[in-house]
Parts: structure tokens; C-alpha cells; sequence
């Protein structure tokens, strides 16, 4: 989201609402480390809150998978996406 210029394009279109569903089941696919996730959904949503100042920002919950067990190249499932993500957003 941040390399493709969408969070730029979201921004460039100065709505009242943004509704997030962060990236992890393409995190897991990509097996992203939990570290850059993390860091990720940091500087996602403090530029969302710093260039949309008046914007609502509701973040909802990942999509689940079928099989939230299996692992990536890291050794690490869906779940423990889910629960780095918690320690960012809650």
C-alpha cells in the first residue's frame, strides 16, 4: 500500500471516511516479517491521521483464510499477522 501509492491516492481524494482492512493475509503470501508489518501499519495510519486530520478512520478486521495455520517462509501463520497487527492498532 505504501510503495503502490495508494495511501497518496486515498489522500488526494480528502474523504470523511476511511474504512482500512490492513494487508496481512498479503503479508503472510509474501511472508513479510512481523517487524515490517508492523512498521507498516504505523506509517499507514499516522499519514492517514496526519494528512486527513478531520477524516473517521474505521479499521476492520482481516478477512479470515481457510487454513490460518499454515506457514510462510518465515515460519509464521495468519494468526500471528493478526496478532502483530493488534499490538499496532489496539
Amino acid at each position: 500500500m505504501l510503495e503502490g501509492k495508494k495511501i497518496d491516492e486515498v489522500i488526494h481524494d480528502n474523504p470523511d471516511l476511511v474504512i482500512f482492512e490492513p494487508p496481512l493475509i498479503n503479508n503472510q503470501y509474501q511472508s513479510i516479517s512481523l517487524e515490517q508489518t508492523e512498521k507498516d501499519l504505523k506509517n499507514i495510519m499516522s499519514k492517514l491521521q496526519k494528512e486527513l486530520p478531520n477524516a473517521k478512520i474505521l479499521i476492520i478486521s482481516p478477512n479470515p483464510v481457510a487454513n490460518n495455520k499454515t506457514e510462510n517462509s518465515l515460519q509464521l501463520n495468519y494468526l500471528d499477522y493478526i496478532k502483530a497487527s493488534e499490538r499496532v492498532i489496539f
